[in-house]
């Protein structure tokens, strides 16, 4: 007897398990008529058999039960998604933004903060805040940002806490263009409601025709060209690459993804497979080291280790820069493949 009161002190400790509940009552029920029986002819009271029984027999299917059905309610409520779209500047991320949210249903633009002036077509609060310099810094000052990057000289981008967590209690999905730096503040914060997609140009002239074509600045230009080559890292961390050939076909391929993504398709093949390869060049010896890159692995990571491999025992970080050209990107169109390899200098001595 002091044994089944034990028993079911320890079934109360637990009773946050359901699964346990239940399967204790499963155990309990069919014999718990023939233990009342067995206790009734050793003179055990009436009162005292309900109070051994009465939890065996109601209180752990109870609590199974009823927190089973708490759990069902939880998960019929679906949190909303962020899909982030990563990639350098002029690759065509808005273009492919714009598409989606004409074509893809439950699907809202995420209106981030910047010191910015509109574009053309862009309205206050519906594609961006455009915000005063002072009033960007009072919301970092008061913690109202998820993240926030100066991405160009005098020009910080935000996002906005509310504007996330609100729509993920909501079911509601997102959609934003997104500095790489800011996208990995984002999942490191809301890894299971994020997916990113890095939006890579075919080759690296396409994406200067790009930028040529938009009638920015030259100094506009060449920040966003030097930029280009650190925003291609994040390739490899991204869970998919499209490749924006054209738009349609860009297009096409993000609105696979989401549709596989919401319908929860264990496997999911991207219709463009992608490889990554680093190519490190020792200054003082000539030598060029390669190594392929594991998808969600640093480019830099695996051009320190392929140093370490071929006897370099502590490469040093600052030792090691982008050579020329630093990124080399080739897209065959035919057999849907594409390839972006790094081109790394290491100078062992300043």
């Amino acid at each position: 007897m002091m044994c089944i009161k034990t028993f079911m002190r320890v079934g109360h400790m637990q009773k946050k398990l359901p699964v346990r509940c239940l399967c204790l009552s499963l155990i309990i029920l069919p014999t718990a008529r023939k233990f009342w029986h067995i206790c009734a002819n050793m003179n055990i009271t009436h009162r005292y058999r309900h109070s051994i029984f009465r939890p065996c027999v109601l209180y752990y299917p109870a609590i199974g039960f009823i927190s089973m059905m708490r759990m069902s309610v939880v998960a019929e409520h679906k949190q909303g998604m962020l899909f982030m779209l990563v990639g350098p500047g002029g690759v065509g991320k808005n273009a492919i933004l714009d598409q989606l949210l004409m074509r893809v249903d439950n699907l809202k633009q995420l209106a981030t903060a910047t010191t910015r002036g509109p574009r053309k077509g862009e309205e206050h609060g519906k594609q961006r805040w455009f915000v005063t310099l002072d009033e960007f810094k009072q919301m970092i000052a008061d913690e109202k940002l998820v993240e926030y990057q100066e991405v160009h000289a005098g020009v910080y981008y935000g996002v906005p806490k509310f504007a996330l967590e609100s729509a993920f209690e909501a079911g509601q999905d997102l959609i934003a263009d997104i500095d790489f730096h800011g996208a990995t503040k984002i999942r490191a914060l809301y890894l299971p409601n994020t997916i990113a997609f890095f939006v890579a140009p075919p080759n690296m002239d396409i994406l200067l025709d790009r930028l040529l074509a938009r009638q920015d600045d030259m100094q506009s230009i060449e920040d966003r060209l030097t930029r280009s080559a650190e925003e291609m890292l994040y390739a490899t961390e991204a869970d998919y690459v499209i490749v924006n050939w054209n738009l349609t076909d860009a297009v096409g391929q993000a609105m696979l993804l989401i549709r596989q993504i919401r319908e929860n398709q264990p496997h999911i093949l991207p219709s463009i497979t992608t490889t990554f390869t680093t190519q490190v060049t020792i200054a003082k010896t000539g030598n060029t080291l390669t190594a392929n890159i594991p998808k969600g692995i640093k480019p830099t990571h695996i051009a320190h280790a392929t140093l370490r491999e071929n006897g370099i025992e502590n490469p040093k970080p600052d030792r090691l820069f982008f050579d020329k050209p630093p990124v080399v990107v080739k897209y065959d169109e035919h057999n849907r493949h594409y390839s972006i390899t790094y081109h790394f200098r290491y100078e062992d001595e300043p």
